[in-house]
């Protein structure tokens, strides 16, 4: 696996940590924009989807070629399980799921990497391309989350 991906599964979560440290947790919970998440809903969605994709991952990993099917929060029960938990909870679960999942797939060998797994818009994509799918997505709710403090705080 390449030296940043495997970077980014062991530490981009602690990001998240550095924007929103010392903000109140009404903030967090407050929908800012009517009809968006707030930074909470980001963050239940951020620690339900990792479950998600994990499930996904060993989907890929245990059958050839899956389908894997588009991720909607509204047509899933787990996410509206992980909204009413304090943020607090929701940051420490997904932090302690990370690094499971995260020494999971570092730990994985270059040819379990390249097994495959269909994406209904990409199409065929490698184990470690989903892996780089994963983090993008991350990296846009933390970009969401950025917004969110910057413009309301």
């Amino acid at each position: 696996m390449e030296t940043v991906l495997r970077e980014s599964l062991l530490h981009q979560y602690e990001e998240i940590l550095s924007l929103i440290e010392v903000l109140p947790e009404d903030f967090i919970l407050t929908n800012h924009i009517p009809d968006k998440w707030s930074i909470h809903q980001n963050l239940a969605h951020l620690g339900r989807y990792q479950e998600v994709f994990h499930q996904r991952m060993e989907k890929i990993l245990s059958e050839d070629t899956p389908e894997v099917g588009r991720y909607s929060s509204e047509n899933d029960p787990g996410f509206q399980n992980w909204v009413p938990l304090p943020s607090q909870e929701v940051i420490s679960r997904t932090q302690v799921f990370r690094k499971e999942f995260s020494q999971q797939f570092i730990s994985l060998s270059a040819e379990t990497l390249l097994r495959v797994g269909t994406h209904p818009v990409f199409g065929n994509m490698k184990l470690e391309e989903w892996l780089h799918f994963f983090i993008l997505h991350e990296k846009h709710h933390f970009y969401t989350i950025f917004r969110l403090i910057m413009r309301f705080r």
